[in-house]
């Protein structure tokens, strides 16, 4: 909050807001091996092979977090670190297919504001890149005897490697504001055995 006696100014959607989120989540059986449209005439070593197999996954799509800006040092004396906003002397927007990591908005539309003033930037203007993700996997039952299984996982979290940007720097009067030095870590793989009885 930068200004305490003036709580109109602090009217905003919460951090926490996310104005679209989908998630779809999916199971398939893969129609190969005994019993199934390919593969019925498989032998029990081809079927260990290439039949049984479940390929699944879970897509999310998700629209950026609000965000604050600040501005470097307090022009306004009231002795906070990093409470002062800005002014807004221009269009901060620019279109999607002009955003990226080195700039994901515009820049110039915003200037310190005044010593000893508040600057009229509302609170949480600016929006985080969003989320597109894609985690499959894919795993098969081995039957030991009844009651009993061994299951073999293969996972890919983030599969398809799509950058996960977390937000800009969002300090006026700092060389990197508007610029996206931070990302998720990239796709993780991982492999197991799960013993079910």
């Amino acid at each position: 909050m930068q200004n305490a006696l003036d709580l109109a100014a602090e009217r905003s959607l919460l951090n926490q807001h996310v104005a679209h989120r989908a998630v779809v989540s999916y199971l398939y059986d893969l129609p190969f091996g005994r019993g199934q449209q390919f593969g019925t005439g498989w032998g029990k070593a081809m079927d260990a092979l290439l039949g049984g197999w479940t390929i699944g996954g879970i897509n999310s799509f998700i629209t950026g977090f609000p965000m604050n800006l600040s501005v470097r040092g307090n022009p306004s004396g009231t002795g906070g670190f990093n409470l002062d906003r800005p002014n807004v002397v221009g269009e901060w927007r620019i279109p999607r297919s002009e955003r990226g990591p080195d700039r994901w908005f515009n820049t110039d539309a915003f200037a310190r504001n005044d010593p000893f003033t508040f600057g009229n930037a509302g609170r949480n203007i600016l929006e985080a890149p969003g989320t597109i993700k894609f985690d499959l996997a894919l795993h098969k039952n081995f039957q030991i005897r009844e009651g009993m299984r061994m299951q073999f996982r293969a996972e890919a979290f983030n599969a398809f490697n799509t950058p996960i940007f977390d937000g800009p720097n969002l300090q006026v009067g700092n060389r990197n504001l508007g610029v996206i030095s931070v990302a998720a870590p990239g796709r993780v793989m991982q492999l197991g055995f799960k013993f079910i009885f």
